[in-house]
């Protein structure tokens, strides 16, 4: 069950369940961080036996998903403390997470799943702090955009993703997906007018919000209901 999978109705979700099950899923959605994989382990075992079951007895995958969900969501929620632009972080991971999340429920004639973004002329200071903030508070992880650029002498162009722990809480692929390109205002909007930002970014591709929150989102019921 190392893959994530869809399958009908479940706790927690309303129409379909993305499955975030097995260690070497675990391993991926830590993504380096020793930290997280412990999170998830305990947070799987501890699930388990609330259950009822024997510390011996298999975790299902239903339970693993919702112990992933419950690290990514304590993750987020610790967000806003990490750093000065803890605050603003926070609604970004929220205003894309919610775009991923929308994209990956309505593939229906539209392009592979969409999880990764590039920020074009977003060398201005803003930008420049809060990706780079994002990045060392493990909220977003980065990659070079051009594997060549590291030894051609061109500029180095840089690709980002929210970090994988995120994705069961938003039901995306944790995996990288295809790329979006955001101008910098878009990103910025994303934080400071998430109404505006979300429903530009999914009409690129002919997507809107729902009226409906995922149940697990509820708990930012208030952050989206100024969202659309």
């Amino acid at each position: 069950m190392a893959t994530p999978c869809y399958s009908r109705c479940a706790a927690g979700f309303q129409e379909k369940k993305k499955y975030y099950a097995g260690f070497e899923t675990f391993v991926a959605l830590a993504d380096g961080n020793i930290r997280y994989l412990v999170q998830l382990v305990g947070e799987a075992l501890q699930a388990n036996l609330a259950k009822g079951k024997a510390l011996d007895t298999a975790v299902d995958a239903s339970t693993q998903t919702e112990a992933a969900q419950e690290v990514g969501l304590r993750a987020l929620k610790n967000m806003p403390g990490a750093s000065t632009e803890g605050a603003q972080m926070t609604k970004l991971i929220l205003s894309l997470g919610r775009v991923f999340g929308v994209m990956a429920s309505h593939p229906e004639g539209h392009a592979p799943e969409v999880n990764q973004f590039r920020v074009e002329k977003g060398d201005d200071e803003w930008t420049l702090r809060l990706l780079n903030s994002g990045v060392m508070q493990l909220a977003l992880s980065r990659f070079p955009g051009d594997k060549r650029a590291g030894y051609s002498g061109e500029t180095r162009e840089w690709n980002y993703q929210l970090h994988p722990i995120f994705a069961p809480y938003f039901v995306y692929s944790h995996r990288r997906k295809r790329r979006l390109t955001l101008s910098a205002s878009l990103l910025r909007k994303l934080v400071e007018e998430p109404n505006k930002g979300i429903e530009a970014l999914l009409g690129k591709t002919d997507r809107s919000a729902e009226s409906e929150l995922p149940e697990q989102l509820t708990l930012f019921g208030g952050f989206y209901g100024s969202a659309r």
